[in-house]
């Protein structure tokens, strides 16, 4: 070989090891992403469903099934406190206005709690209460917030049913019946943790500072329900642990085994 002149065959040969290394990261680093998005979500497909939760979460009347009206549960979150205690008069009261009605009545009904509840206790009182979670049962993370002196000047109620994520998001979670709070509060937890600091959710009266106080507080302030027998509810309010009960809505039960026998 000629001095000056390059060797062609190292030449080639480095090419090739230049080459290999390449794809052998780019297939490492692809590998890497899709694993990752395993835990991970990136972009508008994680704004898709913080911002399709959040909707559902603000809007517990959309749940509902068979009532006229579209404010009922609503309107009633709107004027609850929370963690008022028991009051023997109070629940008199919503014990009188449910005795009122026919019981052939379904009803939608907020079952506000004494003192808000963490996920053990709530346990609990499903199970001392026969209560067995489902579509028909929501809770109650936070109350609504309402303050003029303060920024912003309202909050919504934080309300979660075990369908709210879209498309069956958390699979991988279990409920079992009365235990299903446990569950409840896991998935609602893994929501809120797609909810980043400096997302806008001034459209529904959220905040993910509001969000991330409810996740980690885990404390349930009552339940939101449908298609309830008043019998059923009106048993509730011989528990201590329950102020009252509003009656956001009610509809004559018609027979129809479609969706069950809410309580």
């Amino acid at each position: 070989m000629r001095t000056g002149e390059p060797d062609w065959t190292y030449v080639a040969r480095s090419l090739v090891k230049v080459l290999a290394v390449t794809a052998a990261l780019f297939l490492a680093l692809s590998g890497a992403e899709r694993a990752l998005r395993l835990f991970v979500d990136f972009g508008d497909e994680r704004w898709d469903r913080v911002h399709g939760t959040a909707a559902r979460v603000v809007d517990p009347d959309a749940r509902l099934r068979g009532y006229n009206g579209d404010n009922g549960v609503s309107g009633a979150l709107a004027v609850m406190d929370g963690d008022n205690g028991r009051d023997e008069h109070v629940a008199e009261k919503a014990r009188k206005i449910i005795d009122g009605l026919p019981p052939t009545l379904e009803a939608a009904a907020i079952v506000e709690f004494a003192h808000p509840m963490s996920t053990e206790p709530l346990v609990d009182f499903n199970r001392k209460n026969k209560i067995c979670g489902g579509a028909d049962v929501s809770y109650i993370y936070l109350p609504s917030f309402f303050d003029d002196s303060s920024d912003p000047s309202s909050l919504s109620a934080v309300v979660w049913n075990r369908d709210m994520t879209l498309e069956n998001t958390w699979v991988g979670l279990s409920y079992e019946c009365e235990t299903e709070p446990r569950a409840a509060l896991a998935e609602f937890r893994r929501w809120v943790g797609l909810v980043d600091e400096g997302d806008d959710l001034s459209e529904f009266e959220l905040e993910p500072g509001w969000l991330a106080g409810a996740a980690k507080e885990g404390a349930v302030y009552g339940l939101v329900v449908d298609g309830w027998k008043l019998a059923d509810l009106g048993k509730l309010l011989g528990d201590p642990r329950v102020r009252t009960v509003v009656i956001a809505d009610v509809a004559f039960d018609l027979g129809d085994d479609e969706y069950g026998v809410g309580g």
